[in-house]
């Protein structure tokens, strides 16, 4: 019993290291691309060539942490969505015979956790989009040399780019994703309560 009890522990703080620093990242990432969005919008007549390269430096960094971030999370991200939904089948079909607190608590603690991850997938997406956004919206056009347009132009291009958290590259992390998972746990437990 104690060598169980050790092994859950362990687990349980396994999993809470690992959803920490995915929440402790992605925040980052995104006032990263918060910050930067900010400098976009002081972009005027009288920005120097300084200026700009210190943010497209920051740009770059900023699309680099998505990318690492996503490299980092990819299996991680993967794993989160075939367990979730291989719980939720499992707990829902236990449910269906006994209605018992330890099925409940593991649905409500799966939907939780899947929920925080696509949530921030979808916080990544859109901090993404507000980027792309600052930038067209920016003064650019005021900007008085044509490199420094050139230059802006360039940034512009690379952050049209989808960018964000995907599950091994296949399916994006999002509510989206967290809705289409309900449905296919209620499909696949449909199918198999009639099969049975």
């Amino acid at each position: 019993m104690t060598t169980m009890m050790v092994w859950i522990s362990h687990m349980a703080f396994i999993v809470i290291g690992s959803d920490s620093f995915f929440i402790l990242t992605t925040v980052h990432t995104m006032s990263e691309a918060s910050v930067c969005g900010h400098l976009v919008s002081k972009i005027g007549r009288n920005t120097d060539d300084k200026y700009l390269n210190d943010l497209i430096e920051r740009h770059l960094h900023v699309l680099d942490l998505i990318e690492s971030s996503n490299t980092i999370f990819s299996v991680i991200n993967f794993c989160q969505l075939i367990s979730a939904f291989l719980m939720i089948v499992a707990a829902l079909f236990q449910l269906n015979s006994v209605v018992d607190a330890v099925s409940l608590l593991i649905i409500v603690a799966i939907l939780s956790q899947n929920f925080v991850y696509c949530f921030l997938g979808t916080c990544i997406e859109t901090s993404c989009e507000q980027l792309e956004q600052s930038l067209y919206c920016s003064q650019w056009y005021n900007l008085r040399n044509v490199s420094l347009k050139r230059k802006f132009l360039m940034m512009l291009v690379m952050s049209q780019r989808k960018r964000g958290y995907f599950a091994i590259g296949i399916k994006p992390m999002s509510l989206e994703t967290h809705a289409e998972l309900l449905k296919a746990a209620f499909s696949f437990l449909n199918v198999l309560l009639t099969m049975l």
